[in-house]
């Protein structure tokens, strides 16, 4: 089931507010695409980026501007990867929202992934 335009958005819960039709195939086909990608894109993310923090955060790495840098795009880069798992929850169950039911989860989602995006953008400039 896919979400549709006309939604109703209650301040505390929206879970009756979600209006579902038949999700058509090529939909479905493209979910799963997206889904490979992100789930991917996690696992070898969430890691590499981990080992990154891990390597320049270590006593005999100079700190420098350039490494400083390097620590906060691979943490940013870390907290996006781990913020990917609701998208892929709620692709995974057919749009639903599953973790995303409550507006206070979709609003503090949202702030964070936004936030992230931003951040990472700055910090690569």
């Amino acid at each position: 089931y896919y979400i549709t335009n006309n939604l109703r958005m209650d301040i505390l819960n929206v879970t009756e507010a979600w209006v579902t039709e038949p999700i058509p195939n090529y939909v479905r086909l493209l979910d799963i695409f997206i889904i490979i990608i992100y789930f991917v894109a996690t696992i070898i993310g969430f890691p590499g980026n981990l080992l990154a923090v891990f390597y320049f955060t270590r006593p005999s790495v100079k700190r420098d501007l350039s490494s400083s840098l390097y620590i906060a795009v691979s943490v940013t880069d870390v907290a996006l990867s781990f913020a990917q798992i609701p998208v892929i929850v709620s692709l995974i169950a057919d749009r639903q929202p599953a973790l995303f039911s409550l507006k206070i989860v979709c609003v503090g989602w949202r702030l964070v992934f936004k936030s992230l995006q931003r951040f990472s953008v700055f910090l690569v400039l």
